[in-house]
């Protein structure tokens, strides 16, 4: 008889598969890469969902990470010249580039992980706005804006504050309160 091992997974991440492609419409119309974004709505569901666990979980699961990146790593070290040429034929992967990334990440968990106690939580919504506005940036467009209208303490307006609701809104989740994306976009000026 097999023991079945606990299910250390978390629940998925990533953006539903359902709702890239009205994502994919919203950047299309702002002429930002979709890619960059719909990563970017994963990561951020990923940070909110590490931040929401208890700090020994949250330990546990960065301490899981870091493992994880280490033994990849190595493996890729140790693999040899005719292996690496078949995956990066078979698949397009850099894996120079998946060896180095993993790296920073290995690092940045481990990172993570020693502060943990010292460390204000991570916003979730802060990062998603200041990664929203480099992409913004990288795609061209002018200065990234949020402004309060007159008329209302709640109500706010300008093109990049138009374009995050429109993708939080595309992608079924809540946006980032203006407030917050006006105060990420002050070291932009």
């Amino acid at each position: 008889m097999t023991k079945l091992l606990p299910d250390h997974t978390t629940k998925t991440s990533a953006l539903n598969y359902e709702r890239v492609p009205a994502v994919k419409e919203i950047c299309l119309q702002y002429g930002i890469p979709s890619e960059r974004i719909i990563f970017l709505l994963g990561k951020r569901n990923a940070v909110a969902e590490l931040e929401a666990r208890p700090a020994h979980e949250r330990k546990r699961i960065l301490g899981n990470l870091a493992l994880g990146c280490e033994r990849v790593t190595d493996s890729l070290a140790k693999m040899g010249h005719v292996d690496k040429t078949r995956i990066r034929r078979a698949t397009g992967a850099d894996l120079g580039r998946i060896s180095s990334d993993l790296g920073l990440l290995r690092d940045y968990a481990e990172m993570l992980q020693k502060d943990d106690k010292k460390r204000a939580r991570l916003n979730p919504d802060r990062l998603l706005v200041e990664e929203l506005a480099q992409a913004w940036l990288v795609a061209g467009k002018k200065h990234p804006t949020a402004y309060q209208l007159a008329s209302s303490a709640t109500a706010f307006a300008g093109e990049f504050y138009g374009f995050v609701r429109a993708v939080m809104q595309a992608a079924n989740q809540k946006p980032p309160h203006g407030n917050t994306i006006k105060s990420v976009l002050k070291k932009y000026k």
